[in-house]
């Protein structure tokens, strides 16, 4: 499938083809594609693994930072404010 070139319809398109697979998923424990990892692992597991410390996120927009406070201050907030989002939405 070759992505749009406007923001909104790629938005689109690319969450529309997550929601897919969150509602296809038959077993949270299948095997991931990385080798001891399963579906339901990722950032958690990264968060929970003690070499992440040492590890950088390193971005021409933010410059380098911790993984750990990369992933607190960008993905674990996101997650949060699109829980009420989707709290309220759903009552």
């Amino acid at each position: 499938m070759a992505l749009s070139d406007r923001p909104a319809e790629r938005h689109q398109q690319v969450s529309g083809g997550f929601t897919d697979r969150v509602r296809g998923t038959r077993s949270w424990d299948a095997p991931a594609p990385a080798l001891g990892w399963t579906a339901r692992d990722a950032v958690q597991s990264l968060l929970g693994d003690p070499a992440t410390a040492g590890r950088l996120l390193s971005n021409p927009h933010v410059g380098e930072l911790p993984l750990d406070r990369a992933i607190d201050q960008f993905y674990t907030s996101d997650v949060f404010m699109h829980t009420w989002d989707l709290a309220r939405a759903t009552g």
